[in-house]
């Protein structure tokens, strides 16, 4: 939410907390995407997507789904 309203300090802030490396490129991804980089995102999603699995597998085809709405 941060990134979105562009408060830039904040998103930084509690990017650095988070220690999941899928979450993490997830916010890479949405800062791919703020960029107007959409081909570029799902290109990194679609293969990051080959190496997950359960609900993290199941929340990455949400994500993509959104990106291509």
């Amino acid at each position: 939410m941060a990134l979105e309203e562009d408060d830039f300090g904040t998103y930084r802030q509690i990017k650095s907390k988070i220690k999941q490396d899928t979450y993490v490129k997830w916010l890479e991804i949405a800062e791919i995407l703020k960029e107007g980089k959409r081909k570029e995102a799902l290109n990194i999603l679609d293969e990051q997507m080959k190496s997950l699995r359960g609900v993290n597998l199941l929340s990455a085809g949400y994500f993509r789904k959104k990106i291509t709405m």
